[in-house]
């Protein structure tokens, strides 16, 4: 009797966790705040920290979410046939639209005339450095062979946090190397059942007031530095020359200037996360200028974003202050599609050497 009630009390309580795991990711998927709703979307990976599920096909936000065989949002497009291959964070995957209004789907649109297939290989959280990462291996393994290489990184460079672990050294020096084994197994499984991490947060709410007016939340130094971020622009300038790419650079963009009461409370730190949106609003003009002077030193085009969406307060071209609306994608996709056309009949069909 006493193996049989042990048997019994561990099929319970099985049977109760699991249970509690999928109330948690329905709920999670309805009503989570942005970070949670991603645990959803996203897995750890042992070199660039984390990436899309592959084959995932659901609801995020209320629109469809489906990504291939890579984890990429391309829809039917294989990405071994790829001219066009878009590179950059959540702003780029389409968060908050339908996979057929991210401006990578737009872009599809816009050069039928020249029947060219896009990839959008955009990640949820990347910096620049993470993303070249990313695209190096991609580019070797997968056997992914563009003409063109969109970049459009730039928001999560400012911020000092990152999924699934956090670190003071800057991505440079944090993603490459391979995590341990043990610490990314652990990682791995942690994610796997949402209801740890879950926990976890929940509690560090009970104590995050505390913890912010401490200091202990601004501690972490900005993802990719300055200097950093330059020195992964002439990474991404080499890679391009290496693959016989043409790469064209996207400044960014965000609408930071909504009513406090109008943003999503992420933590309880909110006055903290207003100061770090305005901090990062401000910065983001030190990046665009450094991108701007990058390419110009370089001979790589890039296209002002500030010039093609609306940043106002009420602009409808945003769902947040860092995520596109469905019409701000088509404008930028629109954009694009212009910008590729025009360089196609500047300078030919071909790689550039």
């Amino acid at each position: 009797m006493g193996a049989f009630h042990s048997a019994l009390m561990v099929a319970l309580v099985g049977f109760l966790l699991t249970g509690t795991e999928l109330l948690l990711r329905n709920h999670l998927s309805h009503s989570g705040d942005p970070l949670e709703r991603s645990w959803l979307l996203l897995r750890p990976d042992r070199s660039w920290g984390w990436q899309q599920r592959e084959n995932l096909e659901t609801l995020f936000y209320d629109k469809h979410v489906k990504t291939d065989s890579n984890g990429f949002r391309s829809g039917t497009v294989s990405a071994a046939a790829a001219q066009v291959v878009v590179a950059g964070p959540s702003s780029t995957f389409g968060w908050g639209v339908e996979d057929d209004e991210t401006y990578s789907a737009r872009l599809q649109q816009g050069l039928k005339q020249i029947d060219a297939s896009v990839v959008n290989v955009g990640q949820i959280g990347f910096s620049l450095p993470q993303g070249l990462l990313f695209l190096r291996n991609k580019l070797e393994i997968k056997n992914i062979a563009p003409r063109y290489l969109i970049l459009a990184y730039g928001v999560n460079e400012l911020d000092r946090n990152r999924f699934f672990f956090q670190s003071e050294q800057p991505d440079l020096e944090v993603f490459g190397p391979p995590r341990a084994a043990l610490q990314f197994r652990i990682t791995q499984l942690a994610h796997e059942v949402l209801l740890f991490p879950w926990l976890i947060r929940e509690a560090f709410k009970l104590f995050g007031t505390s913890l912010c007016s401490s200091g202990l939340a601004q501690r972490l130094t900005v993802r990719v530095p300055l200097a950093d971020f330059i020195k992964s622009l002439d990474e991404a300038e080499s890679l391009a020359r290496t693959y016989k790419l043409k790469l064209i650079y996207l400044t960014t963009v965000a609408r930071f200037a909504e009513a406090p009461a109008q943003r999503p409370v992420l933590d309880p730190c909110a006055s903290l996360r207003v100061a770090e949106e305005t901090r990062i609003a401000s910065s983001i003009l030190e990046y665009n200028a450094s991108v701007s002077r990058w390419g110009a030193q370089n001979d790589v085009p890039v296209l002002e974003l500030a010039n093609v969406v609306s940043a106002g307060p009420d602009s409808a071209d945003f769902i947040d202050p860092f995520h596109f609306s469905a019409l701000g994608h088509a404008k930028i996709g629109k954009a694009l599609a212009a910008f590729i056309l025009k360089m196609e009949r500047q300078n030919g069909p071909k790689k550039s050497n």
